[in-house]
C-alpha cells in the first residue's frame, strides 16, 4: 500500500526498499530470535534466519561482533516521516482543502450526539465530521468528545546526522542492534539525501535528558556497529512523546459517544498510514464498517 500511497501523494517522500537486519550475541537471545522468526513466518511475513558468514558478504561494513543468530526481512522499507507529513498537507491544499496551523483546539460543541463545531484559541469551525489524529495528544482531544484513555508515557528520541557521502549499507536499508548486548538499543537507516537517522532507547523510555552529549553518545554507539559513520556530526535531534494506546493496540473508528467523530491513534503510525488512511476515509465517507478494524474500535474503552 505504501507504493500506491506515494503515487497518490505525487511527491518524493524518500521511500526506499531493501529489507531490515537484526542479530543477537548470546545463546538466550538467539533462542528468542529463532522463536520470533518462526512466529512471523507463520503469519506469512518474509523473514528468514541468515548464516553469519552470509551476513559478512551481504553487509561487510557492519561490525557484528560475536553474533549468535541473524534475521533478515527482505520486504521492509522506510520513508522520511517529515517529508510524508508535508506531502500529505500539500496534497490536501491541491485538492481544495484548507490547512490551519498554530491553533490549539480548546473545545468541541455538541448538538445531541453530534459534534457540530470545533473551537480553537483563535476561531470556531462548523463541521460535519471530525477526525482526531493527533498522536500522543489524541486522548486529550478525544476526551472532549467522551472517550477517556491515557497515553502510555513513552518518550522517543531520533538523531539526524550530517550527510554521509558513502552508502550506509550495501543492500539492506535498516538495522537494529542486538537487544541482548550491553549498551543502548539502536536502529539506523540512511535518508535519500545522505543523512543518517538513528533512534536510540527502548519502548520503556529513551534518552535521559535534552543534552547534545546524549545525541553524540548515540553517534558513538552507532560507530561501534557502523564504522563508516565515525566522522558524522549531529545535525538535528527530534524528541517527542510517542503515541502509545494503553493496551498497546491501535484505536481506530467512530466514538460511541459522538458517532461523527473518528479517531486514528496508534504507535505504528508511519508504517500503517496508507492502510489506516484508506480504511478510515472509506468508513467516514460511506458509513461502511471494515471488518478488519473490529478489534481496534474505541468502544473497548467505554
Amino acid at each position: 500500500m505504501w507504493r500506491r500511497f506515494v503515487d497518490e501523494l505525487r511527491a518524493d517522500v524518500g521511500l526506499v526498499w531493501g529489507g531490515e537486519m537484526r542479530w543477537t550475541v548470546t545463546a538466550e537471545g538467539a533462542a528468542e530470535l529463532k522463536a520470533r522468526v518462526a512466529e512471523l513466518q507463520s503469519w506469512g511475513y518474509s523473514i528468514r534466519e541468515m548464516p553469519v558468514e552470509e551476513v559478512g558478504e551481504m553487509e561487510p561494513g557492519v561490525a557484528l561482533g560475536d553474533a549468535t543468530s541473524v534475521s533478515y526481512t527482505e520486504s521492509d522499507g522506510h520513508v522520511d516521516p517529515v517529508r510524508v507529513a508535508n506531502a500529505c498537507l500539500a496534497r490536501v491544499v491541491e485538492l481544495g482543502g484548507i490547512v490551519k496551523t498554530g491553533e490549539q483546539v480548546v473545545g468541541l460543541a455538541r448538538s445531541g450526539d453530534a459534534i457540530t463545531r470545533v473551537r480553537t484559541d483563535r476561531n470556531e469551525y462548523a463541521c460535519d465530521s471530525v477526525v482526531i489524529a493527533a498522536g500522543a495528544k489524541t486522548p486529550d482531544l478525544a476526551s472532549m468528545a467522551g472517550l477517556h484513555v491515557q497515553n502510555t508515557h513513552s518518550p522517543g528520541a531520533t538523531v539526524v546526522t550530517s550527510v554521509l557521502q558513502a552508502p550506509l549499507f550495501n543492500s539492506i536499508i535498516a538495522m537494529h542492534t542486538p537487544r541482548d548486548a550491553a549498551g543502548v538499543l539502536l536502529n539506523m537507516r540512511q535518508l535519500t539525501d545522505g543523512r543518517v537517522m538513528v533512534h536510540g532507547g527502548t519502548h520503556d523510555g529513551s534518552l535521559g535528558d535534552n543534552s547534545l552529549e546524549d545525541a553524540e553518545m548515540l553517534l558513538d554507539e552507532t560507530a561501534r556497529y557502523l564504522p563508516v559513520t565515525e566522522n558524522l556530526n549531529v545535525e538535528e535531534v527530534r524528541r517527542a512523546l510517542r503515541p502509545m494506546p494503553p493496551d498497546g493496540f491501535p484505536v481506530i473508528g467512530r466514538l460511541p459517544t459522538a458517532p461523527n467523530v473518528y479517531v486514528t491513534y496508534t504507535h505504528s503510525g508511519v508504517t500503517l498510514a496508507p492502510m489506516i488512511g484508506e480504511m478510515a476515509a472509506l468508513e467516514i465517507t460511506s458509513g461502511a464498517e471494515v471488518e478488519l478494524l473490529t478489534p481496534y474500535r474505541p468502544g473497548r474503552f467505554t
